[in-house]
């Protein structure tokens, strides 16, 4: 089978392991948007393609992140990729792939940001891969805000 210009044109869609999510993260970490969008794709979307893949809609994303519209949405999801080229070293493989309606990634890549948000919280993987039903204690929000000014709270003596 011979491929066309337009299929080597296309980067693939891939599943990144732990380290190169937290080489995407430390690339984007300065953009507040981006990286809330990154986390996002950290929960368990609606899997398809034998396990293999894990769907968001886009506007579910615009929604939890907080954004104005589902283009900057992409627009975070085209650096998230253009982090991973830089991580790889390579332009060939793609982070995320969209429709229009939905956003796609592997479920390799969204199990590594999801393990990747329990480090950054300090939550046992183990404990949060427990039934839901056995725990009542609530699975912590994958999104990320600014820091609070501790002296704009009041709280300064705390």
């Amino acid at each position: 089978m011979q491929t066309t210009d337009s299929q080597r044109e296309t980067p693939q869609l891939v599943g990144c392991s732990r380290d190169e999510v937290a080489g995407v993260l430390s690339l984007i970490e300065g953009v507040f948007p981006a990286v809330n969008v990154f986390f996002e794709l950290g929960r368990k979307g609606t899997s398809f393609a034998q396990d293999r893949l894990e769907a968001y809609r886009l506007s579910d994303i615009q929604h939890h992140t907080r954004l104005q519209s589902p283009a900057q949405v992409v627009s975070c999801l085209n650096l998230i990729d253009e982090a991973l080229h830089r991580v790889r070293g390579s332009t060939e493989a793609s982070f995320s792939g969209t429709d229009g309606d939905y956003c796609f990634v592997a479920t390799e890549t969204q199990q590594n940001i999801r393990r990747l948000w329990l480090e950054l919280v300090g939550r046992d993987e183990g404990a949060a891969a427990a039934p839901a039903e056995a725990s009542s204690e609530e699975e912590p929000a994958l999104q990320v805000s600014a820091p609070v000014d501790a002296r704009a709270t009041g709280n300064a003596g705390i």
